[in-house]
């Protein structure tokens, strides 16, 4: 499994167990990765659409797009 889709579930599991994910920090620790790997896997995932960042007030919702198979 490449880097892109050990975050997406990374963050599908996390989301799933807790209601939130992990920082960046936290999922790169876990995931054995360096921060930057995560970073960019993070930002190519919101690119391609299979998940969605919105800021509200005094939070950050990660919005996670199941709808078709990737």
């Amino acid at each position: 499994m490449d880097n892109l889709e050990r975050v997406y579930h990374h963050i599908k599991n996390s989301v799933n167990e807790s209601g939130f994910p992990a920082t960046l920090k936290q999922m790169a620790e876990e995931l054995n990765l360096m921060e930057h790997e995560v970073k960019t896997a993070f930002h190519q995932l919101m690119a391609a659409g299979r998940i969605a960042v919105r800021e509200e007030p005094n939070k950050t919702i990660i919005e996670l797009n199941d709808k078709r198979e990737w």
